[in-house]
This record gives C-alpha cells, sequence and structure tokens, in this order.
C-alpha cells in the first residue's frame, strides 16, 4: 500500500493530487454534515477525473450512510476497518 495522508487541503489542491497519482483507491473521510456539498463536489471532481477510481468514505459526526450514499455516487462506506477491507478487497477483485 502506498498512502498519501493530505490534511487541511482545499478542493483544488487534493484534485491535482488525485489527477497527478490516479488512485485506484480514494479514501475520505467527512467530519459533519457541515462538510457534505464539499465532499460531494469532489466526488464528482474525482469521477470525472479517475472515473476507475474506488472511492470509499469515513463518515463522521451525526450523518448516516443512507445520506452519504444518496448524495455523493461511492462506492463503499468504511463503517469499521474490518468490514472495510473486506469490502475494498471484494470491490477490487470485481475490477480486476
Amino acid at each position: 500500500w502506498e498512502i498519501a495522508l493530505k490534511t487541511d487541503t482545499d478542493h483544488e489542491a487534493l484534485l491535482e493530487h488525485v489527477e497527478a497519482t490516479r488512485p485506484q483507491i480514494l479514501g475520505l473521510s467527512l467530519s459533519s454534515h457541515r462538510r457534505l456539498d464539499a465532499l460531494v463536489r469532489l466526488v464528482v471532481a474525482v469521477r470525472i477525473s479517475v472515473p476507475e477510481a474506488i472511492i470509499g468514505v469515513a463518515p463522521g459526526g451525526d450523518l448516516t450512510g443512507d445520506r452519504i450514499r444518496q448524495l455523493a455516487d461511492i462506492d463503499l462506506l468504511f463503517d469499521d476497518a474490518r468490514s472495510a477491507c473486506a469490502e475494498l478487497v471484494r470491490l477490487v477483485e470485481l475490477r480486476g
């Protein structure tokens, strides 16, 4: 695994990094419902730039997975490490 942790980074910088590195898997965290619009905007931009990427989100605060899935085109939610790893392995295998 090669992990690039980005914190305190704005939309444009994150998107530039994604376009430069073209990750196969992108994990995002969402701290609260106030950041949901920024997440949706970023996911749309990533889907345009790297459509084959698997995008996962770790929800926080008062957000439910259902609400995030309604608004953002994500592949998985990171509820806990064990289930997230199992689902990620399954998605990677499906995509070959």
